[in-house]
């Protein structure tokens, strides 16, 4: 019984620890497991005896732990080099080489080099003079939009090419992030972000980039009717609603897409469009989101022009009695070609479609399709010639008609004797194939 009281306390002890260390060290698997570990900075840099360089690393995933330990490889020939827990590098006195590593805390497994060169000769430090943002200077993105910003470095073989990326103080974009390799993420938050990206050696070589976060459009729309006839100098006011509603215009752009008016007789400024006198034409005038251009609208401004004229147009059948279809076409456009379908004839119709300039009435053409029909027989091996029928291979056969079989001697094969015809279509080519059985295996099978 005493070695039973013994033993319980024992295991009620050890479960004791067990929860206490558990809850001390917390549940491992509430962190993401880390990916890989990336220093921020070029595969090699060249500092100079007595220099310091502060370096940073990214984990992947950005939410797993960015805890890291910064160390030396063994075998550094720069005798003096150290690097400190922050990531502060030390050249020391001693030149040679240095391989500088950043290992994950979490999983020791996940790290990253860098090696670093250390040179007694000052001439061969070379500073960054300019860091330019490629691209825009203002960029627009939806919330939870990503983008990858890189930069240009001058002059390109500086020493140290170390970019530290930021966001300033003051943003809008109130979720906005970026990571040190240039990766900026909207968050779900509109407003605006000024992105930094300066060179690590000086903080005054640097330059930005204004992200404005907007919100997630449906639609966008103009008012009114979306084909406008304007007399020549007449102005026109474009109004237009999206879709959640309340958005500054200025988030919105207008552009003229396509015209026959002259660049100088026409202006487009501050949603409003006006044509020089004594001009006539047309303008198709786009309205679309500027942080999605695939939200857009469209409408026609028609100046002195009778674009907006409509005719009917009607199709009949090859009786020139039976209607297919009816619609409507703007003055000066073409009419659809109509899908209508007859067994064996090409249809057409009996006017143009281009250029309605009237109502019209359309009657199809039926022209019967010609086949071209090839007869083949065996030659041996599998091999098949084409056969002459009236001194040709091809025959031409209208829809309907039949074509002229060759004679029975055209396509007899010694030792086989003919049993069908194998069709192949290729389009509107017809070819046969004489087929054969072997009269001597059939009479060894008898």
């Amino acid at each position: 019984m005493k070695n039973t009281l013994k033993k319980l306390s024992i295991l009620l002890a050890i479960s004791l620890f067990v929860f206490a260390f558990a809850t001390a060290c917390g549940d491992p698997k509430s962190e993401p497991k880390v990916e890989s570990v990336k220093i921020n900075s070029e595969s090699v840099v060249n500092v100079k005896v007595g220099q310091t360089m502060t370096f940073t690393a990214t984990v992947s995933p950005q939410n797993a732990s960015q805890d890291v330990e910064w160390s030396i490889d063994e075998g550094a020939t720069a005798a003096e080099a150290a690097v400190s827990a922050d990531g502060v590098f030390s050249a020391g006195n001693v030149p040679g080489t240095a391989v500088l590593r950043a290992t994950s805390k979490q999983d020791k497994t996940k790290s990253d080099t860098v090696t670093i060169n250390v040179n007694a000769d000052t001439p061969q430090i070379i500073d960054v003079e300019s860091v330019t943002i490629e691209g825009d200077s203002e960029i627009t993105l939806k919330v939870n939009d990503t983008h990858k910003f890189t930069v240009i470095i001058a002059p390109e073989n500086a020493t140290n090419k170390t970019i530290v990326w930021s966001i300033e103080d003051g943003a809008t974009a109130a979720e906005a992030q970026i990571n040190q390799d240039g990766e900026f993420s909207a968050g779900s938050v509109p407003g605006t972000a000024v992105v930094r990206a300066q060179w690590e050696g000086d903080e005054n070589v640097y330059d930005t980039v204004t992200v404005t976060v907007l919100p997630v459009v449906e639609s966008v729309q103009f008012l009114g009717d979306k084909e406008r006839a304007v007399l020549a100098g007449q102005d026109v006011t474009l109004s237009f609603v999206s879709e959640p509603e309340g958005l500054d215009a200025d988030n919105f752009t207008l552009e003229v897409i396509e015209t026959d008016l002259d660049q100088d007789e026409y202006v487009l400024d501050n949603n409003v469009f006006r044509t020089a006198e004594n001009t006539s034409g047309y303008a198709v005038i786009k309205v679309y989101y500027n942080a999605d251009p695939a939200i857009y609208d469209t409408v026609v401004i028609n100046v002195n022009y009778n674009i907006l004229k409509k005719h009917n147009v009607k199709f009949y059948k090859e009786d020139g009695v039976t209607l297919i279809y009816e619609t409507t076409v703007i003055h000066g456009m073409a009419a659809p070609n109509v899908n209508y379908y007859v067994l064996g004839y090409d249809v057409t119709w009996d006017k143009p479609l281009e250029n309605i300039t009237q109502d019209t009435e359309f009657v199809a053409l039926l022209t019967p399709i010609e086949y071209t029909v090839i007869y083949y027989k065996e030659t041996g091996d599998g091999e098949y010639q084409a056969i002459e029928i009236d001194g040709k291979t091809e025959q031409k056969v209208a829809f309907g008609e039949q074509a002229t079989p060759p004679a029975p001697e055209d396509y007899q094969v010694e030792g086989k004797l003919f049993f069908n015809w194998r069709i192949e279509k290729e389009g509107n080519t017809f070819k046969l194939y004489a087929e054969y059985l072997d009269i001597q295996d059939d009479t060894q099978s008898a």
